[in-house]
């Protein structure tokens, strides 16, 4: 399998913004090493004028294909579809409202070709307002071969969704995104490493990320209910044992419960602290 070659893959929904949408697609176009196809999974609604628009100016720039599903079935399903559809190997996930840096797919070709062993890997990101003027941090992950044995990983997801590449049949073997709300990712990197793969970073900044307030806001008690069910499913397939799974039900559970404003400051330090 060409190393070289590389599908991308996004999708995009009712609440997605069609600028964000054209930005991000323009930073794949800008990339240093263009892809080999674009992926875009219509999860259930959006305006179909803004659809035509993205595939006139996109087609032939980066070979966009455009797939559509008739009802929003939730990220994990569209994005299981999506790699379904994806005729490389090498699968780079992208959202529609993140900007890739412009050498990105070029250093993470290269990592993937040099760590045959790794499955998934990914990068640092820098988080931005969602006019991506002001800088709100660097969510940094940890270094080195990453296991089961990872004690970062058994706390925190240990790669950033974005901007992640994964080995397309491995993750197909495995069954694919696991089937949740949120943390779909989380899950899947959990399912990755208890089946003995090995996952990895790459210690530079490779995309800028919109976070907004409200994101943030809704960190709260409400979280618990997508946090919660990841746990359960994270200790019945036997990446938490029992002491893991409670320490970390314990600990979502007060970070929850704390009050917004000092809750900011915590994820505000998770951004640029991690154990390396």
């Amino acid at each position: 399998m060409d190393n070289k070659q590389l599908s991308v893959l996004m999708v995009v929904c009712e609440k997605d913004s069609y600028k964000y949408l054209e930005e991000s697609l323009f930073s794949i176009y800008n990339q240093s090493h263009k892809p080999e196809e674009v992926i875009l999974i219509k999860n259930g609604y959006f305006n179909e004028v803004y659809l035509k628009s993205i595939e006139k100016k996109f087609l032939k720039k980066l070979n966009l294909k455009i797939y559509s599903l008739q009802k929003n079935y939730g990220l994990a399903y569209a994005l299981n579809y999506g790699l379904s559809k994806c005729k490389y190997e090498l699968v780079a996930r992208m959202d529609p409202d993140d900007i890739s840096l412009s050498n990105r797919f070029l250093l993470q070709l290269e990592f993937m070709k040099k760590n045959p062993h790794i499955v998934a890997s990914s990068a640092w990101i820098e988080e931005f307002s969602e006019d991506l003027m002001i800088s709100k941090g660097i969510r940094k992950t940890p270094l080195g071969d990453i296991t089961l044995e990872n004690k970062y990983a058994k706390s925190r997801s240990p790669l950033n969704h974005i901007p992640s590449i994964l080995r397309k049949s491995i993750i197909l073997k495995l069954g694919g995104y696991p089937n949740f709300l949120k943390g779909q990712d989380y899950a899947l990197w959990a399912l990755i490493l208890v089946n003995g793969y090995t996952i990895k970073n790459i210690p530079k900044v490779l995309a800028k990320v919109r976070s907004s307030s409200s994101t943030t806001d809704r960190r709260g008690i409400l979280r618990l209910y997508s946090e919660i069910p990841l746990l359960i499913y994270q200790y019945k397939i036997s990446f938490l044992n029992l002491h893991e799974f409670i320490f970390s039900l314990i600990l979502r559970i007060t970070i929850r419960l704390l009050p917004f404003g000092l809750r900011k400051i915590i994820f505000k330090n998770l951004r640029v602290k991690v154990d390396l």
